[in-house]
């Protein structure tokens, strides 16, 4: 399973990957099954367009998603 996540923190890229690596182990020990996570702010531009076209589970900040 793939999960594109927009960090709203500022964080500098390796704290960012941390991040999603910390996330994408508790992701897949709680589904088991493999997730991986991206952090669509260092993401290069056709990888967001990616992941936007994917299904949303969960967005925190409707403004913030309706302006991507």
């Amino acid at each position: 399973m793939d999960v594109g996540i927009y960090l709203r923190k500022s964080l500098d890229v390796l704290e960012a990957y941390a991040y999603a690596e910390e996330l994408s182990a508790r992701l897949s020990k709680a589904v088991a099954l493999p997730v991986d996570v991206v952090v669509l702010n260092f993401a290069p531009s056709w990888l967001r367009r990616r992941a936007l076209k994917g299904l949303e589970l969960f967005v925190k900040d409707e403004l913030l998603w309706a302006a991507v």
